[in-house]
């Protein structure tokens, strides 16, 4: 992400080479024991073994992330990027498309973002998006649980 859109979609490209690297893996480390759920592993099977395919954009189009453009990764819902209300507005649709979540896991760095740039990331998403998402599904949210007792 990034104060601007073209600054928020520099950002996410250089990240996204995480994406564009993680599944180039030897075949044993793709799926070790207890990774996928077997219903997961069930449908991989029955895709026939083949590695890939799985990500598609919204579409029903496959994505081949080892080479996905920083637009392909966003309409696959794979990455947000741009500007702050960007990242919000790709959010808020991938949440509504799902029927809402409870958890949002942010990946704010990685591939050849620097440190630099990683901490700008992150801070503009705490700054800018994450008290908007707080709105989100505000009808679903179930009150936090208190733990009693001391934390040893």
């Amino acid at each position: 992400m990034g104060a601007t859109r073209e600054d928020g979609l520099r950002r996410t490209n250089l990240a996204a080479d995480y994406v564009r690297t993680s599944p180039v893996v030897a075949e044993a480390f793709t799926n070790p024991p207890g990774y996928n759920s077997v219903s997961a592993n069930i449908a991989m099977l029955k895709a026939g073994g083949k590695r890939g395919g799985f990500v598609r954009d919204r579409y029903g189009n496959p994505v081949e992330q080892t080479t996905a453009s920083i637009e392909q990764l966003i309409e696959s819902g794979t990455c947000f990027a741009g500007s702050p209300d960007d990242v919000y507005d790709q959010i808020k649709a991938l949440s509504d498309s799902v029927g809402g979540f409870g958890h949002l896991l942010m990946f704010g760095q990685g591939g050849f973002l620097d440190h630099k740039d990683t901490v700008a990331n992150i801070t503009l998403f705490a700054r800018e998006v994450m008290p908007r998402l707080r709105e989100l599904n505000t009808e679903q949210r179930r009150p936090s649980r208190q733990i009693s007792g001391s934390v040893r």
